[in-house]
């Protein structure tokens, strides 16, 4: 997608934390708190999804076409999908 990943801090950032995460034993207390986490956002779920889709969209529409790139090493993840839905978007025409 044009991203090399030694640039994009917060993909090492991810794959760090991804990988702390996984040395961390799932106890019956965590996956309550993960249960009650779930139940909790499924009622604003819609909005959440909609508010994202809407600024991957715009971050897209500003990349497309344009010489205009994230600044890849203090890019937010959101700003890293956002220029690889740009690059799918111009690739598809």
């Amino acid at each position: 997608m044009g991203i090399d990943p030694a640039l994009a801090v917060t993909l090492r950032r991810g794959e760090h934390a991804a990988t702390e995460l996984a040395a961390i034993p799932d106890t019956d207390d965590l996956q309550a708190a993960d249960e009650a986490i779930v139940r909790a956002e499924r009622s604003n779920r819609d909005d959440g999804a909609r508010q994202v889709r809407a600024k991957i969209t715009r971050l897209a529409e500003q990349y497309r076409g344009s010489q205009h790139w994230p600044d890849f090493p203090n890019a937010s993840p959101a700003e890293l999908l956002a220029f690889c839905v740009a690059v799918e978007m111009d690739a598809q025409g």
